[in-house]
């Protein structure tokens, strides 16, 4: 008989597949808020260059508050933050296998797809926490029309626990040699303009797992009183040199080093 070994990561994510081959799965879209701010002004909530995503169980009104507070602001989006960071002062990043596990026995878990593309998988919301947030890399380019998706995996069909979510855009401001950059984009790769990027060591499966990804800390930088640093730009001759298509690419990867220095994914 062979014997197949398989790695760290396969053996972990073996229990959340299985529980995903035994379940419903559901499909469905995710609205935007955009709620980019003029020029010089800051978001109400949400880093510029980002697409902010909050999950939470359908039978609450979480999502409502965010939604308010995304349009109003103020003292609104203040209190979001500040609950946020209470919600998960707590919480302990747990290792990957035990993680994994405790998401395969929640009632229902999800992946996320962007452009029919799947950007985190093994999400969840726990019945301690309000929320699941994650913090996505956006490049200001045109979104693909399919939108972002929830791909929930039921117990059962139609049971009342379902997710729902809201994303929260800030279009980040762009050069003139970026915005015709972007403006001359082939339509077919729109999906390329949101990325869910990590570390080499670190996979979607782990970080989605901790419930929370560890941005809350670093999503207060947006209340009243904190500097945000100016965003990087390409200019034309770095357009010119990358190329279109790679471009494009450097402009996310720009997005996504911003996020790491604001909201501390390292």
């Amino acid at each position: 008989m062979t014997v197949i070994n398989k790695n760290p990561q396969e053996r972990a994510t073996a229990p959340i597949y299985a529980a995903m081959r035994s379940r419903v799965a559901e499909v469905s879209s995710i609205k935007i808020l955009n709620t980019t701010p003029t020029t010089g002004q800051r978001p109400t909530l949400g880093l510029p260059g980002s697409m902010m995503v909050f999950l939470s169980k359908g039978n609450s009104q979480a999502i409502e508050e965010v939604r308010t507070a995304a349009i109003q602001g103020g003292e609104r989006a203040a209190s979001i933050f500040r609950h946020l960071k209470k919600q998960f002062a707590c919480r302990k990043t747990l290792p990957i296998g035990e993680a994994i596990e405790l998401i395969s026995k929640q009632s229902v878990f999800a992946e996320l797809r962007y452009g029919g593309n799947i950007l985190a998988s093994g999400l969840a919301v726990p019945d301690d926490l309000d929320y699941t947030v994650l913090v996505l890399p956006y490049n200001g380019g045109r979104l693909a029309p399919e939108g972002f998706e929830l791909v929930e995996y039921l117990e059962e069909p139609g049971q009342a626990d379902r997710l729902q979510g809201i994303v929260i855009q800030v279009t980040p401001d762009l050069s003139e040699a970026e915005a015709e950059l972007m403006k001359a984009q082939n339509d077919m790769d729109r999906w390329r303009n949101v990325a869910y990027e990590f570390d080499c060591d670190t996979t979607a499966w782990a970080v989605a797992a901790a419930f929370a990804i560890g941005v809350t800390v670093g999503l207060a930088v947006t209340c009243a009183g904190c500097v945000v640093p100016d965003l990087m730009h390409l200019d034309q001759s770095d357009i010119d040199r990358l190329g279109p298509s790679a471009s494009v690419q450097e402009l996310l990867q720009l997005r996504h080093q911003y996020l790491r220095q604001m909201v501390g994914y390292a």
